[in-house]
């Protein structure tokens, strides 16, 4: 899972359960007395682990967005903390949806919904702003 938005610790726990899933599946198979049981346990699995990587995704484009939120200067912590509060329950959601998902199409879309809600967050630095007219108004006046 090569994503450079995600933190190493995020990368790992991230290879961890899709270790645990594929490790889940092989379990599975080994179990497995028919054919017909052996690929239902591997689309199982399949399933799984696609579920796993479509999240991994979501946590992607969270840490991504919450970077830039954080390197907008004209934002206030305020609206910072707002915006990230935001990105966080549209990254929750997404991934509650996925995993209710009981098909591939499904997943694919609730991680394409997801994301789009992510990047969606767009915050405007108001706050900064008025304090700064504020503060230019109060110079103004002193000087009158």
């Amino acid at each position: 899972m090569a994503n450079n938005d995600l933190t190493p610790e995020q990368k790992a726990a991230a290879k961890v359960k899709v270790a645990e899933e594929a490790n889940k599946a092989i379990a599975a198979i080994d179990k497995a007395i028919t054919e017909d049981d052996v690929t239902a346990e591997k689309n199982a699995g399949k399933f799984a682990i696609e579920k796993e990587a479509a999240k991994a995704e979501i946590e992607a484009a969270k840490a991504a967005k919450e970077k830039a939120i954080e390197a907008n200067e004209k934002l206030s912590a305020n609206e910072k903390e707002a915006a990230k509060d935001t990105v966080e329950k549209a990254a929750t959601d997404a991934i509650q949806a996925i995993d209710k998902a009981q098909d591939q199409s499904t997943v694919d879309s609730a991680k394409t919904n997801g994301k789009k809600a992510v990047a969606a967050v767009n915050p405007v630095g108001k706050e900064k702003a008025l304090a700064a007219i504020e503060k230019a108004l109060a110079a103004k006046r002193k000087r009158n």
